[in-house]
């Protein structure tokens, strides 16, 4: 979906410089132990992400960020989350220097928790935050009784246009069952491939697999919003 949205934003730039995405899952529908022991793993550990052309080493859960999601979604606190495809694709397609995606669940009070242990983590290698993985889902379950089933994610592109740089944002916001939003790619492509229009075998080219008309029309009806923002404007409905 990063790559789909980048060359959605692509033209109304002269160059791109960075990518940086950040969701926003519903936390009232409960996860599975995979996702959890996979968090938790991550958290404190190194990995290499690249900012303006180099590698730079950052840790799992950190740099907390305060971003603004269209309604019905608000404000969230998130970080960064962990190493994922997007730090190589995203460069190597579009020739970005600066790729970031972060993540956070609705508690503010978990989110800085997490935080904290992930920062201890880094500097002592202790806790090994994994061994808890049941206790951290069976806490997560409880607490998401009280969560919203709203969810969003947010792509924004930075670039050159007539010798300023600019931000391009788009936001995809479920005002319920928002864990849908990962896997819509994959009915829409399931979609296309019924329809006849997706027929090449093959790997499909990331950026150019289902048009930009044909996305948007399967995410409205899947339910789901689009909105858009330049620069420090406020989000309006995606036209």
């Amino acid at each position: 979906m990063e790559v789909l949205f980048t060359q959605l934003l692509r033209p109304r730039f002269d160059r791109i410089r960075a990518v940086r995405s950040t969701a926003a899952p519903d936390t009232r529908r409960h996860r599975g132990d995979a996702m959890f022991r996979t968090m938790l793993t991550a958290a404190g550990r190194p990995f290499q992400q690249p900012r303006d052309g180099r590698p730079a080493t950052v840790y799992a859960w950190s740099e907390g960020e305060q971003f603004l999601f269209p309604p019905p979604v608000g404000t969230r606190r998130h970080y960064l989350v962990l190493e994922m495809a997007d730090l190589d694709v995203l460069p190597e397609l579009f020739g970005v220097g600066t790729v970031e995606f972060k993540a956070g669940s609705e508690f503010a009070l978990l989110n800085r928790m997490l935080a904290f242990l992930a920062v201890l983590r880094a500097r002592t290698g202790h806790p090994t935050l994994e061994r808890y993985t049941t206790v951290v889902r069976a806490v997560s379950w409880f607490v998401g009784r009280w969560g919203r089933d709203a969810g969003g994610v947010i792509f924004e592109v930075t670039g050159d246009v007539g010798g300023r740089v600019r931000r391009e944002a788009v936001a995809v916001v479920g005002s319920d069952e928002g864990a849908r939003i990962p896997i819509v790619l994959a009915g829409i492509a399931v979609s296309e491939v019924l329809a006849g229009r997706l027929v090449q075998p093959g790997v499909a080219d990331l950026r150019t697999w289902v048009t930009e008309e044909r996305l948007l029309t399967g995410l409205r009806e899947r339910g789901l919003t689009m909105w858009r923002r330049t620069d420090a404007e406020h989000w309006r409905p995606y036209e």
